[in-house]
């Protein structure tokens, strides 16, 4: 059996250097803050289903299911496996790469200033002044508006809230999505935000109390605030059954889920001055606190190294500090469910284990039916992986235990980075790759001369193998049987139509095996051409 599917991967990079001439001024650069990261029993292989637009398996272990009247609520455990980022942490939670799903969700990713504070609402028919632009640069105001990110019980999709002439807010949906927005605060979206879907179903997110929100100290110039990244929901109510489900969650935790690395290059050139040393001189970020500096000579024509400690600049100029950095953020996982059959808890570090360790479903006369049971297993700093999931009921003496097999333990806060942020493997000491420009060298007594070098960098190409480190190869079910997952790296053709490797994994096999030995291959090719198939192969 073979499905042809159109396939395109569109790929941008972007590189930042930063050069001086004649006169140097730092700015910070604008970040971008991520929202916080997060089967009928099993008793039957699952068929695992592939996105065939980017050959992403969609792994997905249902857990319970709640009916509330026409409110249908699934729990379940779900693995990207699209590859892991060195740099994202585990968390606290569950383990890398898999999220527990227990309902909708909505939160944002802060590109810029945070807009309630920051945003300027240019006038659409005007071009902004010179003072209006310089107050962007100076990170007083900002224009670029925040992402917000949905997803409920039957759509999903990007929620925008842009400013009308008159300061009031207007939602806009990517795309356009029949979703009605309330906000009981008028005006105001930083406490709770009410969604109502295309069936009539009403979503409220967030409250007042912090552990109903995900937030960070948000850093935007010279101030420092404290801003939320995500809304909890909070209940879900259906005005045709008149039913609701209800959410609690525990307080906020500290977490650094994230280790951010802005590494750079900084050129000083076209300089002319009785300098003690040569000009251009260029620092390179560098592992540790002490960067790499180098100069350019002229009898050896090419840059060489120079003592750090004997690094004279030019008067009046300066070379900016490193701004490698944690981001922290204080986040809140559900604690309970309550719908009127009962209620689900969810219980985390029990037992001294890390993470979340069990999930209970009680019926409504508090009697326990179904008891969930997650072991984690944590490797080295910060890296944590969901090794079994135990599932067992008081009725039966019976546990259904379902384990898990990985490629190894990812790397942590390593700078050993492809251009798309996974892991190559490389002995990288700076993320900026290596670059090949043109300078103006004045070093006197010498006239001004254009000359070409090349600066040293990192390797940022992708590796394949080192790709897959850390990534989930193996699901073992209780009655014997088990589904291993082959995978390989993404593709793209370059300007001048070679086939190169891009960051991130797509399935390339799926292996089915029964207790008594049967396998079943599913193979996906892809075609830099646009086509896909699958294959079927018994054995």
């Amino acid at each position: 059996m073979a499905t042809d599917v159109p396939m395109r991967r569109w790929m941008m990079i972007f590189f930042l250097i930063f050069s001086a001439n004649a006169s140097y001024a730092q700015t910070q650069l604008s970040k971008v803050i991520p929202a916080s990261p997060v089967a009928m029993e099993l008793t039957k292989y699952i068929n695992y289903p592939v996105n065939l637009s980017n050959g992403l398996v969609q792994i997905s272990i249902p857990l319970y299911e709640i009916n509330e009247g026409d409110i249908k609520l699934p729990v379940t455990l779900n693995y990207h496996a699209s590859g892991l980022k060195p740099n994202i942490r585990s968390g606290s939670w569950l383990g890398d790469g898999w999220s527990l799903n227990t309902g909708p969700s909505l939160s944002r990713s802060i590109n810029g200033g945070v807009d309630e504070l920051y945003y300027w609402n240019f006038d659409n028919d005007m071009l902004p002044s010179y003072f209006q632009m310089q107050q962007v640069v100076e990170q007083k105001k900002d224009i670029a508006l925040d992402e917000f990110n949905y997803s409920l019980l039957n759509n999903s999709g990007r929620l925008y809230f842009k400013r009308t002439a008159n300061n009031q807010l207007r939602p806009v949906f990517i795309p356009v999505s029949p979703v009605k927005v309330n906000l009981p605060n008028v005006n105001d979206y930083t406490n709770v935000i009410n969604l109502t879907d295309a069936m009539g179903f009403q979503y409220s997110f967030g409250g007042s109390e912090s552990k109903y929100k995900d937030y960070v100290y948000h850093t935007y110039g010279s101030s420092v605030s404290q801003v939320p990244t995500a809304w909890k929901i909070k209940s879900i109510f259906s005005p045709l059954s008149n039913r609701s489900i209800s959410f609690e969650y525990a307080d906020n935790i500290t977490e650094v889920p994230f280790y951010r690395m802005t590494d750079k290059v900084v050129m000083l050139d076209n300089i002319s001055c009785q300098c003690t040393d040569k000009i251009p001189l260029i620092q390179v970020d560098d592992v540790g606190m002490n960067p790499k500096y180098y100069n350019y000579d002229l009898t050896a024509q090419q840059l060489q190294l120079v003592d750090v400690y004997n690094v004279t600049l030019p008067t009046g100029y300066s070379f900016p500090q490193r701004s490698t950095e944690t981001i922290t953020q204080f986040n809140s996982y559900i604690n309970k469910i309550s719908f009127s059959g009962g209620y689900i808890l969810f219980t985390k570090n029990e037992g001294g284990r890390p993470g979340l360790t069990s999930i209970r479903v009680y019926n409504y006369q508090n009697t326990l039916v179904k008891q969930i049971e997650l072991i984690q297993a944590v490797s080295g700093y910060a890296a944590m992986q969901l090794s079994e999931v135990r599932i067992s009921s008081p009725y039966s003496t019976e546990i259904q235990k379902y384990s898990f097999q990985y490629n190894g333990v990812m790397s942590k806060d390593t700078r050993s980075l492809d251009k798309w942020g996974f892991y190559n493997a490389a002995p990288n000491t700076t993320l900026v790759p290596s670059i090949t420009t043109s300078v103006q060298v004045n070093n006197f007594p010498y006239p001004g001369e254009q000359k070409d070098i090349s600066i040293p960098g990192g390797d940022r190409e992708p590796n394949e193998s080192a790709m897959q480190q850390g990534m989930l190869t193996e699901i073992k079910y209780p009655t014997g049987g088990r589904t291993r997952f082959i995978y390989e790296a993404h593709r793209y053709k370059d300007e001048l139509g070679r086939i190169r490797l891009a960051g991130g994994l797509r399935i390339k096999q799926i292996q089915q095996v029964d207790d008594a030995g049967q396998k079943l291959y599913r193979n996906f090719n892809y075609s830099v051409n646009g086509n896909y198939n699958e294959g079927w192969t018994c054995k």
